[in-house]
């Protein structure tokens, strides 16, 4: 197929599609919105190290462009000199720190064999996501709204809490009820979906829902939807 009929394809298919939110995706650090037709798969690989969590790739089956997000902890908060010492443009290019959902950042594009790139270094305080959107040079504007209202709904998960759970953890609790509504690492990381990486989980008190380890932080009262209690 030359890139001629494959630029019409993608016009008929993007140009008259309607906003439909499909499937709203969870991770330790962070949560992002698909659009209807959007699909997404998780990879691990040798990039899994110094707090990176799995590669998450974003695309339209009937579309041309890929979006990769991989999330980074770092151990101190990150300033907007360290985000700009992270990125891979040379320092004499101007970029602007803009924001993109609960997360701000730099944005760079550039086109290289053929290929479009677009690229965001984003940070919420010692939150870090790395994203890189490839497409066909000549389809670079095909996807671009689409792209841009997934990035722009990234929500920071730490956000939604009321308290974040810290070290060391508590090894004994009482048994009062005062239930809180957990975000959980379910440990689970897979190719295949649906496989959400976190869950929220009732627990009896404050002090049960951080003494398990997986457990990044909680609100207050029991999650909706009648999860059962630890």
């Amino acid at each position: 197929m030359g890139p001629r009929i494959k630029n019409y394809l993608a016009l008929a298919i993007f140009g008259i599609s309607t906003v439909s939110i499909a499937e709203s995706l969870s991770f330790s650090s962070f949560q992002i919105e698909l659009e209807d037709g959007w699909v997404h798969s998780l990879e691990r690989g040798p990039q899994m190290h110094n707090g990176a969590g799995e590669l998450i790739n974003i695309y339209h089956p009937d579309g041309n462009g890929i979006l990769k997000i991989q999330a980074h902890s770092a151990p101190h908060f990150v300033s907007k000199d360290n985000l700009r010492n992270m990125t891979n443009v040379n320092s004499s290019t101007p970029l602007s720190w803009q924001s993109w959902g609960d997360y701000s950042g730099y944005q760079y594009d550039y086109s290289e064999r053929g290929s479009f790139y677009r690229q965001w270094w984003l940070v919420n305080d010692k939150a870090i996501i790395f994203i890189t959107y490839r497409t066909d040079a000549e389809l670079e504007n095909i996807e671009t709204d689409a792209i841009n209202r997934i990035i722009n709904s990234i929500a920071s998960a730490k956000l939604q809490l009321e308290t974040n759970c810290v070290d060391p953890r508590p090894e004994q609790c009482t048994m009062d009820y005062r239930p809180v509504c957990a975000l959980r690492d379910t440990g689970v990381r897979c190719v295949t979906t649906p496989c959400p990486a976190t869950e929220w989980k009732t627990y009896s008190n404050s002090c049960a829902a951080c003494s398990d380890p997986g457990v990044i932080g909680y609100k207050q009262y029991a999650c909706p939807e009648g999860d059962s209690a630890s």
